[in-house]
């Protein structure tokens, strides 16, 4: 149970929208339920949520929920801990489940053990004398022909980018970018009726750090080189900063319009911005995502943590969403406001804004490309699929370019 009376609620919710439609909650600790809104009968959800301490629901523990007026149903929620947001869909059974199409299973409703019945010892009987079986010749065995091994399709190795922008026309609209790093090509779709940019920059070895660099508002094509330290800003300058190890993390940390080289150094937690600013903020394998979180122009210092699910703006926020194997994709999911936590998991396709919605799109292999893609200022959900070479953006199009060794240059 909660150790606080407000500790962490759980609502019963409508699955078709469990973010807007509960029909009530529970404060845990205090047990009483507080209805909120009227449904005729259909599926429904349950939402967790820690309100002032992280979740603590156990191993075994469940829900008895009575609806229409006398009928039960035990519900069992898996094993969380930690500062959450989440819900599951409740199936027939009381099992709950992570989609509404009930296919992915969270916890089970648990099988009870069965009650041992006592044996009946057997009398024994007479043993006959053996009668010895004679020995067979051996047969050689047959020779199998061994079938060749399937021999695997090279995939790109493809980590998360920090960009700042992908607007390298200057249109109002992202592009989709790829680059291949075993030559240090480069590829530019800006649209349809409009001719892709290819061009060579950057070689084995490179990490893409795009960004706006003079502030004129066209994205531009740069690389880092951890080997030397090396920053190459296509058109613009060459200049050394960071070294071995270190994660480019190009965004504009001071509001003026223009793109500002700064590194991340897992090995201390350092991030170095280069003639802005220094701090440690994070740790080895911490993912950085820093990010104009509060709409002031201004990107923060921010990191995702795989392996507890803890995302941490500097000087602002900490919060738990998400978990190992999952993909930070934070955005703006509700058009017009600052951006979201949101993840993405490659084992389901699930996409989920914290606090916003949550929808599948994509399929195990794919690696998640929010933009705005089209006129109007509404970013759109899009994935890049390496083994077809195709771009799809929800509810807009699908584009075949790319594949083998081409990792996006776009998230």
């Amino acid at each position: 149970r909660a150790g606080t009376p407000q500790g962490w609620t759980w609502e019963v919710t409508r699955a078709e929208f469990p973010e807007v439609d509960p029909y009530g909650l529970v404060f845990d600790a205090e047990n009483v339920f507080s209805a909120q809104t009227s449904y005729p009968k259909q599926p429904a959800a349950v939402r967790f949520a820690s309100q002032s301490e992280p979740l603590g629901i156990l191993e075994g523990d469940y829900l008895v929920l009575t609806y229409d007026e006398g009928s039960e149903i035990y519900v069992y929620p898996p094993a969380l801990s930690g500062w959450l947001d989440t819900y599951y869909y409740i199936g027939a059974d009381g099992s709950t489940y992570n989609d509404r199409w009930l296919c992915d299973l969270a916890k089970a409703v648990p099988t009870p053990t069965a009650t041992p019945t006592s044996s009946v010892t057997p009398t024994p009987s007479a043993t006959s004398t053996p009668v010895p079986t004679p020995t067979p010749a051996p047969t050689a065995p047959p020779s199998i022909t061994p079938t060749p091994a399937r021999t695997p399709v090279p995939r790109p190795t493809i980590y998360y980018l920090v960009v700042d922008g992908k607007d390298y026309n200057a249109d109002g609209r992202d592009d989709t970018v790829v680059w291949q790093g075993s030559s240090g090509k480069w590829i530019i779709d800006f649209g349809p009726a409009i001719s892709p940019e290819v061009f060579w920059f950057g070689k084995q070895g490179d990490i893409p750090a795009s960004g706006d660099y003079d502030g004129d508002g066209f994205t531009d094509a740069a690389v880092f080189r951890p080997a030397s330290g090396l920053w190459a800003l296509r058109g613009i300058s060459r200049f050394y900063f960071g070294s071995a190890g270190d994660i480019p993390i190009p965004a504009d940390y001071t509001g003026d319009g223009r793109t500002d080289a700064g590194i991340f150094r897992p090995a201390t937690g350092l991030w170095s911005v280069r003639g802005v600013t220094q701090a440690y903020f994070g740790r080895m394998g911490d993912v950085p995502a820093p990010e104009d979180f509060n709409g002031t122009g201004t990107a923060r210092i921010a990191f995702f943590r795989p392996a507890s699910g803890l995302w941490a703006v500097k000087d602002l926020t900490r919060a738990y969403f998400g978990g190992a194997g999952d993909y930070p994709v934070p955005a703006d999911y509700s058009a017009g406001g600052p951006l979201e936590l949101g993840i993405f998991k490659p084992a389901t396709g699930l996409w989920s804004a914290r606090g916003v919605t949550r929808f599948y799109f994509g399929r195990e292999g794919d690696y998640p490309q929010p933009g705005f893609y089209a006129n109007g200022g509404i970013m759109r959900p899009a994935v890049y699929r390496p083994s077809g070479g195709v771009w799809v953006i929800r509810g807009l199009t699908r584009i075949y370019w790319g594949g083998g060794d081409y990792i996006p240059v776009s998230w």
